[in-house]
């Protein structure tokens, strides 16, 4: 697994300092070697206890671990475009299409209250 980037860890010591009720992740599937994507949460995050939104839109999650629920305050996470089996059945959740899709035909039971929002791809949309 590669080490998660410096904009990742800049990102959470800025958000650690200032005790932001945000932290964005946001992977860049498009970065030279994956250093812009993450494949497991860092365990710093577990200790911004103020977080209530946390982007984690556009990685390689395989699994979200149950230390999310140490984020009491955790009101929205987007974990859209990450593997759907990644994605918890928890409030405030921000969603992809696939996603969707894959919970429908898996009879995943995700909560339709849990999900706050989905996200769909722009490729292949016109005006």
């Amino acid at each position: 697994m590669p080490p998660f980037s410096h904009d990742f860890q800049m990102a959470i010591r800025e958000a650690k300092a200032k005790k932001s009720n945000t932290l964005s992740l946001r992977g860049d599937k498009n970065s030279y070697w994956n250093r812009n994507v993450l494949f497991d949460i860092p365990d710093t995050v577990f200790a911004l206890s103020e977080l209530e939104t946390l982007d984690l839109s556009n990685n390689q999650l395989s699994t979200l671990p149950q230390a999310l629920d140490q984020l009491k305050n955790l009101k929205h996470a987007n974990v859209a475009f990450n593997p759907p089996e990644a994605v918890p059945d928890r409030p405030g959740l921000i969603l992809d299409s696939d996603q969707v899709q894959h919970f429908v035909e898996k009879q995943k039971a995700v909560r339709p209250e849990n999900v706050i929002g989905i996200r769909f791809r722009r490729s292949g949309l016109k005006k």
